[in-house]
């Protein structure tokens, strides 16, 4: 009984400590990561940024989530790296950060359609096309599958 009580306490000390090191700001736009800033205007220059948020996730460190003005939200990670790029509903993203294989897949494959949000995976990549296709690409940029 004492051990159940104790892995009990434990479980819930844990779960409040990942709780409660979870918490997300509006930050400006000098507080985002260099890398970050270099992305949004070396691929979104026509965009401005209409806020932006810092969000503190525990033990996995930090992460920035950015909004533009054309409604494409990014996510990096604290290091500034681009994690995901989510376009306007059915509205293309840019394609000068994405591995060649997959512009050159999609561009081939499904001619009428383009990217419009991507997400980085540990296995690989998530590229949702404007026709409403979800495709799956290892790290490599091959492609894996249609989700």
């Amino acid at each position: 009984m004492k051990r159940l009580f104790v892995n009990t306490l434990v479980m819930v000390i844990a779960v409040l400590t990942m709780t409660a090191c979870n918490d997300e700001k509006t930050i400006q736009q000098d507080e985002l990561p260099a890398a970050a800033t270099t992305f949004i205007a070396t691929y979104f220059s026509d965009a401005t940024i209409t806020h932006a948020q810092k969000e503190n996730d525990g033990l996995l460190g930090r992460e920035f989530t950015v909004y533009l003005n054309d409604a494409t939200e990014i996510e990096f990670d604290r290091d500034g790296d681009w994690v995901s790029v989510d376009g306007a509903e059915d509205a293309s993203i840019p394609t000068g950060f994405i591995l060649v294989p997959i512009v050159t897949y999609v561009s081939t494959t499904y001619s009428d359609a383009t990217i419009s949000s991507i997400v980085k995976e540990r296995n690989g990549f998530e590229v949702d096309l404007t026709n409403g296709l979800d495709l799956e690409f290892d790290p490599d940029g091959n492609f894996v599958r249609v989700d």
